[in-house]
């Protein structure tokens, strides 16, 4: 299963990174950044062949599933 996470750099997404990766059984596809000047960083964290993206139709549309652990904002 092909899956995509929101909030990719925080400390819960961190960890769903790593299982994600760990597991035979799912694919990293995608993960969501808010800012641009992030990218970098979750490039470094996720490796190569992992779409990076700002635009949430294109992340959701490159995964069968997504796991959202972005935090809300008032």
């Amino acid at each position: 299963m092909k899956l995509a996470i929101t909030g990719c750099l925080g400390r819960m997404g961190r960890t769903l990174v790593e299982a994600v990766t760990a597991s035979p059984a799912l694919t990293l596809a995608a993960v969501s950044v808010q800012e641009r000047t992030e990218a970098e960083a979750a490039r470094a964290l996720v490796g190569q062949g992992v779409f990076v993206t700002q635009d949430t139709r294109a992340l959701v549309e490159a995964a069968d599933a997504v796991i959202d652990f972005t935090v809300l904002e008032y």
